[in-house]
């Protein structure tokens, strides 16, 4: 018996041979992710153990796997249930690879082409990091410094205690003169550049949910020939729905998702409101824009 404690890291574990047990819960799944655990464990090993194991660091995952990380959290995820193609065709290709090497080089190339189709910033995530390694500390004098030309709070203590007095009410004098302005531009720069990165990070999110809403309907097409296109256009409509943000639709929140069975399911509930072709359909408005393909 092994007791596990219990790490923060996120493991995707392929079982080549026997699999381990966990105590109190039964076997382990042959292919399967681990997420961030709370509590130890204990697993006990029995028969021929040939396994390999990919550890994350916390976040470490997400590029590579489709599914949101908190639905890992001290939870075993069997590989099929994430109905991910590729990362099933990768565990069927190492459970039949007899040489390890040759399944690192899989999980490898995996991971790569993964990489190349992630929308994401990695060449800023880069630049960030080389700046704190080749910078790890901030002089903070200097800081100070540069921010008190801003029109930060004057040092009290670069006049003479003699004269302190003085020099503080003559500065209050006109204190509010020679602060208004530059703590007002410096405000109203750092206002603007925090609402161009929010606006333009907005509409990067609602593009890429847009596109991803464009691919969905490509992949209703051909299902119009079976079940119509009224029922189809019904089916996009209501699965497209997009959450308060506007990053994910409805669809892409279910923790399981086949579009052949969907459609069934839905045309066995509506079956009495959709028919299965479109004999019979008369346009009152029979305008060329009515036959747009998108419109249906």
């Amino acid at each position: 018996m092994v007791q596990t404690i219990p790490s923060g890291c996120v493991h995707l574990v392929f079982h080549r041979g026997e699999n381990l047990n966990i105590q109190s819960k039964g076997l382990q799944p042959k292919n399967f992710i681990r997420g961030q655990f709370s509590t130890y464990g204990s697993l006990i090993s029995e028969g021929n153990i040939d396994m390999i194991a990919v550890i994350f660091h916390p976040l470490g995952l997400n590029p590579f796997v489709r599914c949101s990380m908190s639905e890992l959290y001290n939870h075993y995820i069997n590989v099929e249930d994430l109905e991910d193609i590729e990362l099933n065709d990768l565990k069927r290709n190492i459970s039949v690879e007899p040489a390890v090497e040759t399944c690192i080089r899989l999980i490898e190339r995996f991971f790569m082409q993964r990489l190349v189709d992630a929308d994401c910033n990695y060449q800023r995530t880069q630049h960030a990091i080389r700046q704190i390694i080749n910078q790890p500390q901030i002089d903070v004098n200097n800081k100070r410094f540069e921010n008190g030309k801003r029109g930060g709070r004057p040092k009290s203590e670069d006049k003479p205690k003699g004269n302190q007095n003085e020099t503080k009410e003559k500065s209050k004098n006109n204190q509010n003169e020679t602060k208004d302005e530059p703590n007002v531009n410096v405000n109203d720069n750092v206002y603007t550049e925090n609402t161009t990165n929010v606006v333009s990070k907005k509409d990067a999110a609602k593009a890429a949910t847009l596109k991803r809403k464009e691919e969905f309907y490509q992949t209703l097409v051909p299902f119009v020939g079976k079940y119509g296109r009224e029922m189809i256009r019904a089916f996009f409509e209501y699965w497209s729905e997009l959450n308060k943000p506007g990053t994910k639709m409805r669809c892409e929140m279910q923790k399981t998702w086949e579009v052949n069975l969907r459609l069934a399911t839905w045309a066995k509930n509506e079956k009495p409101q959709y028919g299965k072709s479109d004999t019979g359909v008369v346009l009152h408005d029979n305008s060329q824009s009515k036959y747009d393909e998108k419109l249906w």
